[in-house]
């Protein structure tokens, strides 16, 4: 819940609105290509490794507000 002053049309006071989010995922696949990721490991600080893909999430972030 949001709440905050508001001051319109000559109206003033205390007007609060429910904000609600959801993210709605569109659309995820896998895009192929090699790269280097780096991550430390137990046996080496580095821990360089060749990735053969990474994976890619389309989503959107809907927001409703409800006054």
């Amino acid at each position: 819940m949001l709440c905050g002053y508001v001051s319109g049309d000559g109206e003033r006071g205390n007007h609060c609105v429910a904000i609600t989010h959801q993210l709605v995922e569109i659309a995820e696949f896998k895009h192929f290509f090699e790269h280097f990721t780096f991550d430390k490991t137990a046996w080496s600080d580095r821990g360089k490794r060749v990735e053969k893909y990474i994976t890619v999430v389309i989503a959107l972030d809907l927001v409703t507000v409800a006054m």
